[in-house]
């Protein structure tokens, strides 16, 4: 999706660890300039690997316009973790499902629509290399990093003793680390 968007040729691959350090490219849509950052490939962001920690502490740190969860559509349920614990940090997130070419030759079917419904962020369907769906990625990322439109991300409640920890938790990391896009 990085190459489809930028026109770039980066190396990248579908899978953690391949992509370990990230790249920076550009492209215009719609008379503005956005900027990309492709962060290393990961199912999670517990930060139990250098790739997890490097796109957990961008997300958080980085104050991203809008984050791009680009998913498999072939393993769409293993790649949703990672967004759900997105969407605990920014709820400007656009779901990419990508290789739904490979998802139609395999006979799977994918509600985009009720996806989007069910997660409250914008999800759009994608063939990267194909380059099928990169004008309505750009439009949701212009929609989400330009705030207009207002995603609801899905996110579970915390168990009540989680949810106590939290409530004291909170005040300290907003004290210690200002502005945090969700301490």
């Amino acid at each position: 999706m990085f190459n489809a968007l930028t026109g770039m040729n980066q190396h990248t691959g579908n899978w953690p660890g391949k992509t370990v350090t990230r790249a920076e490219g550009r492209y215009t849509y719609q008379d503005s300039l956005y900027k990309l950052i492709d962060l290393p490939g990961t199912y999670s962001l517990l930060s139990a690997s250098t790739d997890e920690e490097i796109a957990r502490d961008f997300i958080l740190f980085g104050k991203p316009h809008c984050t791009v969860v680009v998913t498999d559509a072939t393993a769409l349920q293993r790649n949703l973790n990672l967004a759900l614990q997105v969407f605990e940090i920014t709820p400007r997130v656009v779901v990419c499902v990508n290789l739904m070419d490979e998802a139609r030759r395999k006979g799977l079917k994918i509600d985009i629509n009720r996806l989007s419904e069910d997660l409250g962020v914008p999800v759009v369907a994608t063939a990267a290399r194909r380059k099928e769906g990169r004008v309505d990625v750009q439009n949701a990322i212009a929609e989400v990093g330009q705030q207009q439109r207002k995603a609801k991300p899905y996110t579970s409640p915390a168990p009540l003793g989680i949810q106590k920890a939290l409530d004291e938790l909170v005040p300290m990391i907003q004290s210690m680390a200002p502005g945090l896009p969700n301490a």
